[in-house]
């Protein structure tokens, strides 16, 4: 990939052996690279430490692009949100295998 292609594309689907990683140059109703990295989290999947953005800002990029798709997993994120402030656990996003509470 050269540097125009990197630069000016505003999404590149990268393949690795574990699935597909998007890279968007902004992301909609959020921002560029500064305001999606202040609402993010670091998680570690597969012996890897990488960021994410947090469930809150997950859910306004989804009400902001507004697609069909996106408005069927709205729902589903509103109650993991709810679920996850009553009973104070995180699960790991990537697996959904391990909860983290808190007291």
């Amino acid at each position: 990939m050269d540097y125009q292609t990197l630069h000016s594309a505003p999404l590149l689907t990268l393949t690795a052996i574990e699935g597909y990683i998007d890279v968007l140059a902004s992301i909609s109703g959020i921002g560029s690279y500064d305001p999606v990295f202040k609402h993010s989290e670091e998680v570690e999947e597969f012996g890897i430490r990488f960021r994410i953005m947090d469930l809150p800002t997950i859910i306004k990029a989804k009400r902001a692009e507004a697609r069909p798709r996106d408005f069927e997993h709205i729902a589903e994120l509103d109650t993991l949100v709810a679920w996850r402030k009553k009973t104070k656990c995180s699960i790991r996003v990537a697996t959904a295998t391990a909860l983290q509470c808190g007291t």
